[in-house]
């Protein structure tokens, strides 16, 4: 429901808002999520009004984001450096957002957005945008992002704007030669500016116009613009059409411009190109050879690449897919059936796509055959050995999974524990004696009285291990287990799992509705299911009281992006009154979806008394993997919907002076008096002045 306040109104209630945040966050829950907060906006010139959209992404393994607080540097209240002019254009969809001024109360200090109707599940992001003007001083000014999730974890991010008055020049420009000793077809050109500039402003579309020759050339050409990464230096490649002569001069226009917007203020005379005479008799080396782990197993697998980069361009024809074995010898393992290969344009760096049945060790090395030539025919030169495929990245814990074999909804020994790695382990690296010290709990708790026939791998892929629980275990759900670094996978790299680690999980699945809801009107409760895998059907009985509930539909729930229809509904009678809803869903495919969501939603109508209340449960349940077999999980029901009269904004099933003060509390914004179904009393979906006359006349029996 939205509220209407004066403007005093909404001062008055921003700065109580501000205060409740104040203090809800002096003594912060621990982060159940963690927060990564960027800028599309990296600079601006003093002065200058910047829209600025901040993406809030949540790198967490918990909760959804459901409030997010962005203080408009410096942080608190000592007077905002930033002027926010506005902010109301950019609001995500599902969202609201409040307002605190700094303590001369002319300026944002805070933008406090609050989920209604939407959050920022694991792994995924939300835009939320502004308009500020740029204060008049240079520095670099840090916005801190604040975000409290569902279960109340709060999570701190900071982006960075800078803003810069000094405009940038161009200090040198550097000719690479390719071997014909004169300004030529792939030849390169570095230019070195004096301090962070706006790549845009020099790209192959451009750079002709913005970067202009002044002497007797007239183009580039060029064939690529490539910035390094702090965006000091342009390395253009020149294409085939390139006029460019010595003695030519380059002076950037006016458009070429530093990060913050400064124009460029070379000096007039601009920056001579010099032409050095080079020439090529010297033979090319294998710098180095990058994996790029495509599936991010964590291991080097089919799919995954190799890029080879040489120090020139190379003669291309000598390194083709028939010869790849021998041209670019493994000193051990092969490439794999149907390995691919690219060369770049510039002839400088080999793509390897590995095939199939690859098998390249950790530290393997190459060394070119001397028929490996660059493009003015010198031989190979790389010194003996060749530098090493380092696959250096240690295995990571993916998950922990909970089997519930005795269905006792607690954890107890001939239990098991399945534990996820990203890749082929060392099975040796884990056994019955050291597994509490290799992995251990966060609690430190026991796995019992092993033998070896409790521990199984699935080999030979080695990546999934079983433990069947002992004797004396002391395990607890959601504890969680990051691995000893004396884990490792089987080129020895050890493990490299984040943080705690994942939690020991089991399926839940929960009944969430709303406490307390207007006699008459329809409202939602959603069926919530976490830490599922493999799920492809399920089927339950949704229980309620049908004098007080009534159930209209039952619509699919989605677990990340897949949907889960619902296959079919069916009433539960007792003699001709219904009692319930058999439901049965089915996820489309095959291959299940796994994670965290709904699993649908209950769409019901209250037609109930005022005062009346029913219990929505769950029974005769059953959840159903991709393989066919069960996964066990906890049902929760017992969620209670009460009713709220019009006007009951105290929700004790009356209308009295009671209600009067609560609904002017609400409108106040008074943080320990929240919306109440009741408080409408119009039912115009706001909650303002109108509905405190409203009960005034329905309490003095004028209504």
């Amino acid at each position: 429901m939205k509220h209407k306040f004066s403007l005093m109104g909404r001062v008055a209630i921003a700065l109580v808002l501000a205060l409740s945040l104040s203090l809800v966050m002096a003594a912060p829950v621990a982060a159940a999520h963690t927060v990564s907060a960027t800028s599309d906006v990296a600079g601006s010139t003093p002065g200058a009004s910047k829209t600025i959209t901040v993406t809030v992404g949540n790198t967490g393994a918990a909760e959804a984001i459901d409030v997010v607080v962005i203080d408009i540097p410096p942080p608190g209240d000592l007077g905002s450096t930033w002027n926010v002019t506005e902010f109301a254009a950019g609001i995500p969809t599902g969202w609201e957002v409040a307002v605190a001024t700094d303590k001369y109360g002319d300026r944002i200090d805070t933008l406090t957005y609050t989920g209604l109707t939407d959050t920022i599940p694991i792994g995924e992001s939300d835009d939320f945008t502004f308009t500020a003007t740029a204060p008049a001083w240079a520095g670099d000014y840090i916005f801190t992002v604040n975000t409290t999730d569902t279960v109340m974890g709060t999570a701190t991010g900071t982006f960075t704007i800078v803003v810069d008055g000094t405009s940038p020049v161009l200090n040198t420009i550097a000719w690479g030669d390719e071997g014909s000793t004169d300004i030529g077809v792939d030849d390169t050109l570095v230019f070195t500016f004096s301090e962070d500039m706006d790549p845009l402003t020099v790209t192959t579309a451009n750079i002709d116009a913005n970067l202009p020759i002044t002497g007797t050339g007239t183009t580039y050409d060029a064939a690529s613009v490539v910035w390094n990464v702090s965006d000091t230096v342009a390395t253009v490649t020149l294409g085939a059409s390139v006029d460019i002569a010595s003695g030519d001069t380059v002076n950037p226009t006016d458009d070429v411009t530093d990060v913050a917007g400064n124009p460029d203020a070379t000096v007039p005379t601009g920056v001579p190109l010099a032409l050095p005479t080079i020439e090529d008799d010297v033979g090319p080396t294998l710098n180095t050879i990058v994996w790029a782990d495509g599936d991010n197993s964590t291991g080097i697998n089919a799919g995954d690449t190799l890029v080879f980069t040489f120090s020139e361009a190379m003669d291309t024809t000598t390194v083709a897919v028939g010869t790849l074995s021998s041209r670019l010898p493994l000193s051990a393992g092969s490439y794999g059936d149907g390995a691919t290969i690219a060369w770049a344009t510039d002839g400088k760096s080999l793509t390897v796509t590995l095939g199939t049945n690859v098998n390249i060790l950790d530290l393997a090395t190459v060394d070119p055959d001397p028929l490996v030539t660059d493009a003015a025919g010198n031989a190979d030169d790389t010194a003996a050995g060749g530098p090493a495929i380092d696959e250096d990245v240690g295995p990571i814990l993916r998950s922990i999974t909970w089997n519930d074999l005795d269905s006792s909804a607690s954890i107890n020994p001939g239990d098991t524990l399945t534990f996820v790695f990203s890749e082929k382990m060392n099975t040796t690296t884990i056994d019955n004696n050291n597994i509490g010290a290799r992995l251990a709990t966060s609690e430190g708790h026991s796995y019992g009285t092993l033998t070896a026939g409790n521990l199984s791998w699935n080999d030979p892929d080695n990546y999934i291990l079983a433990v069947t629980l002992g004797t004396g275990t002391t395990i607890q759900p959601n504890e969680t287990v990051n691995p000893d670094v004396a884990v490792t996978d089987v080129a020895g790299n050890g493990d490299a799992t984040d943080g705690d680690g994942p939690p020991i999980a089991q399926v839940t699945v929960s009944v969430d509705a709303p406490a307390t809801v207007v006699q008459g009107q329809s409202f939602v409760a959603t069926l919530n299911i976490t830490d599922v895998t493999g799920l492809d059907a399920a089927s339950y009985n949704v229980m309620f009281d049908s004098a007080i509930l009534e159930l209209t539909s039952v619509t699919a729930g989605t677990v990340g992006t897949t949907a889960i229809p619902v296959g079919a509904t069916t009433n539960i009678l007792d003699v001709d009154l219904v009692v319930g809803v058999r439901v049965v869903q089915n996820v489309s495919g095959t291959a299940g979806v796994s994670g965290s969501g709904t699993l649908a939603v209950l769409n019901f109508t209250f037609i109930g008394n005022s005062g009346e209340n029913s219990t929505i449960t769950l029974d005769i349940t059953m959840l159903s993997d991709k393989d066919a077999n069960e996964i066990y999980a906890n049902w929760f029901g017992d969620l209670v919907a009460a009713t709220a009269l019009v006007g009951d904004a105290n929700g004790d099933g009356s209308l009295n002076a009671l209600d009067i003060t609560k609904i002017e509390l609400i409108v106040a914004g008074d943080p320990d008096h929240p919306e109440t179904p009741g408080a409408d009393a119009n039912e115009d979906g706001n909650i303002d002045a109108l509905d405190i006359t409203k009960v005034e006349l329905l309490v003095g029996g004028f209504l």
